[in-house]
């Protein structure tokens, strides 16, 4: 009886853990220019951007984690599509997605290097 309980337990957090990556939305972006997001530099070059329902948002080069970042998300409202937004000085503003923008807040995850 135990070993049932165990066996479903376990059947429940996989399902839990494969449920909160389909809620996960991704995107790939493409930076033109080296660009900051919280401190961390990305070379130009195709980088993955996933979104969760929690307002954090990664950024992968491959399979490696680059940045982890709370972020801000609002309707692109006539924005240019597909694009990132960046000062002179190469701090990133904003990456507009095809129906949203999407913003890097300051917060204790974000600019952490992912080891």
């Amino acid at each position: 009886m135990i070993r049932i309980v165990k066996i479903l337990v376990a059947l429940i957090l996989v399902g839990g853990f494969l449920f909160v990556d389909l809620l996960a939305e991704s995107h790939q972006i493409e930076v033109l220019r080296a660009v900051q997001i919280n401190g961390v530099s990305l070379k130009p070059g195709k980088y993955k951007l996933t979104l969760n329902g929690d307002s954090i948002a990664e950024v992968h080069k491959g399979r490696r984690l680059v940045v982890k970042g709370q972020v801000e998300t609002a309707p692109l409202a006539g924005a240019t599509p597909n694009s990132i937004r960046q000062t002179l000085g190469g701090q990133l503003l904003e990456i507009r997605l095809s129906d949203q923008k999407v913003r890097f807040v300051e917060s204790t995850l974000a600019g952490k290097r992912a080891r």
